[in-house]
C-alpha cells in the first residue's frame, strides 16, 4: 500500500526558521500569512502556541489537500515579563539591558495542522539561556550591527549575540526559533507513515 503523499509548509517571513527547517531534509515551500501577536495568556508557552497557531489560522488555503502547515512563534521571558521583537534600537537596548548577567527562558510555539479551520496540533519548548554582564559599550556595538532586527529579546545567537552567552540549557536551535528536536518528533509521532513531497 502506498503511503500518502503530502506537502510540508512553511508559514513563516524567517529566513532563520527556513534554513533550520533544511537540516531536516524534508522536502518544504514557504508562504506568509500576516497575523498580529497578543500577548495574553495564562503562561508564555500558551503565549507562543496561539501566537504560532494564529499564523496557520490567517494561511488563505490554496485549497490544497495535501499540505501541512507549519508556523512558530518564538518569546523571551525574563522573570514575569515577555519580550518579543524589539521595536527599535531603544526597544532593543533595553531587552539587552534585561537580560545582561541574568537567565532568561527562551520559549518556542510550535503549530501544525492540516486544515488549521478545524484541528491544529501545538507544542512548546523552553530553553535556558545566562547571558554575561554586558556594559555599555557591548550593547552599542551590537546595536550598531544592526543584528538585533526582528529577533525576540532583541539578539541572535546564531550570530554575534554568541558572545553574550555564557550558558545555555537545552534546545540550541530553539533559540534560533525552531525547535528541530521537538519538530521532528512531532513529525515523526503523527505523519511519520506519510511520504514528504
Amino acid at each position: 500500500m502506498n503511503a500518502p503523499t503530502i506537502r510540508l509548509t512553511l508559514v513563516s517571513q524567517s529566513p532563520r526558521r527556513a534554513n533550520l527547517l533544511a537540516l531536516l531534509n524534508i522536502p518544504f515551500d514557504i508562504v506568509v500569512a500576516r497575523s498580529s501577536e497578543r500577548w495574553m495568556g495564562r503562561s508564555a508557552c500558551k503565549i507562543a502556541e496561539e501566537n504560532a497557531a494564529r499564523k496557520l489560522r490567517a494561511y488563505i488555503s490554496d485549497g490544497d489537500p495535501h499540505r501541512l502547515l507549519l508556523a512558530a512563534d518564538t518569546l523571551i521571558q525574563v522573570g514575569h515579563r515577555f519580550l518579543g521583537k524589539p521595536m527599535g534600537s531603544e526597544s532593543a537596548a533595553r531587552m539587552l539591558r534585561i537580560l545582561s548577567g541574568r537567565w532568561h527562558k527562551v520559549i518556542t510555539g510550535l503549530a501544525l495542522s492540516e486544515d488549521p479551520q478545524r484541528e491544529i496540533l501545538v507544542s512548546c519548548v523552553q530553553t535556558a539561556v545566562c547571558f554575561r554582564r554586558l556594559d555599555a559599550a557591548d550593547i552599542a556595538a551590537y546595536l550598531r550591527s544592526g543584528e538585533w532586527r526582528g529577533k525576540a529579546g532583541g539578539y541572535a545567537i546564531q550570530g554575534r549575540g554568541a558572545d553574550f552567552v555564557e550558558t545555555i540549557n537545552g534546545s540550541f536551535s530553539n533559540v534560533v526559533g525552531l525547535p528541530l528536536e521537538l519538530l521532528a518528533r512531532c513529525l515523526r509521532h503523527r505523519w511519520g507513515h506519510c511520504q514528504f513531497l
